[in-house]
């Protein structure tokens, strides 16, 4: 980023958030984010002109590096963009970081996939990050209508009569906690129980066996466009239920957002990227996930 570029971008009030106050601010910030801040695990800013906030950046260390920091969150509001705003929210928080840290952590991450968000891929890209693509981590996207004619469809099976699937809109409040519960001792963080809130009620779906377990369970999330898969999880040694909620989940999407909507489901090995391609078959689209870094 030039000088000239530097002196253009607008003047911002910039204020920390904590605990405290970001769910004042939720709307800037990505869930991971929020919860990150909530529970003291990451840093938290947000930029406003005349009062009215524009975005927010939220970064988190490495638990494996203590030289990295993870960007969990980077979002401007789609009225304020292409103004620099992005750029100032990211340089104010890489200086606040390498003065606080002094210097010790010098490395930002990010996380992406295919053009995932093509505001922020622009300006990794402009910022000066450099990217690196993952050997087996990758992203699945099929649509309703071609999930009917892909070899998952014709996968027959039935749960357990002492077994029931339900939708997440459909259970109580108690089984929402013990849904959460079961995916923490199973060491899986992706959803947090807001996150069970704001996930799509209707195509999302949970397995329970006759003492009410958490069996499995497949969460989906509106973004942008797209439904994605934030969480896909199997008790260890159960396997149907997993091929009859993704029948599910993709008939409820066909249903709801209606047979041209998209599904993504991201794969994080090679094992788990051959069976998805086993299920969904050619008609599905493989986009590869990428980390980006930028060195201080």
């Amino acid at each position: 980023m030039t000088q000239e570029e530097l002196d253009l971008m607008p003047a911002l009030e910039l204020y920390r958030v904590d605990a405290e106050t970001i769910q004042r601010f939720a709307g800037v910030f990505t869930e991971e984010a929020v919860y990150e801040i909530l529970t003291g695990d990451a840093i938290g800013m947000i930029a406003a002109q005349e009062k009215e906030v524009c975005g927010g950046i939220c970064v988190a260390p490495d638990i494996l590096n203590d030289e990295r920091m993870d960007l969990l969150s980077l979002y401007v509001l789609p009225e304020y963009r292409r103004q620099g705003i992005g750029g100032t929210l990211f340089l104010e928080m890489m200086e606040y970081i390498f003065e606080d840290t002094d210097a010790i952590m010098h490395i930002c991450h990010y996380v992406g996939a295919g053009n995932q968000d093509e505001e922020v891929l622009g300006f990794l890209k402009k910022a000066g990050f450099f990217f690196e693509e993952e050997e087996e981590d990758a992203v699945f996207v099929i649509s309703a209508k071609d999930c009917k004619k892909a070899p998952l469809a014709s996968i027959k099976g039935k749960l357990p009569e002492e077994s029931r699937m339900s939708c997440l809109g459909q259970l109580s409040e108690m089984e929402k906690r013990r849904l959460f519960q079961t995916l923490q001792e199973a060491s899986v963080d992706d959803v947090t129980p807001e996150g069970l809130d704001s996930a799509e009620q209707e195509c999302s779906f949970v397995v329970q066996n006759e003492k009410g377990m958490i069996e499995s369970c497949v969460i989906l999330k509106k973004r942008e466009e797209s439904l994605h898969m934030v969480q896909f999880y199997i008790r260890p040694g159960v396997s149907t239920p997993g091929v009859i909620m993704l029948q599910a989940a993709a008939e409820a999407v066909g249903q709801h957002y209606g047979e041209d909507a998209m599904i993504e489901i991201p794969v994080m090995s090679e094992a788990s990227s051959r069976l998805m391609h086993k299920l969904l078959g050619d008609a599905a689209k493989k986009i590869p996930i990428w980390n980006a870094y930028f060195i201080m």
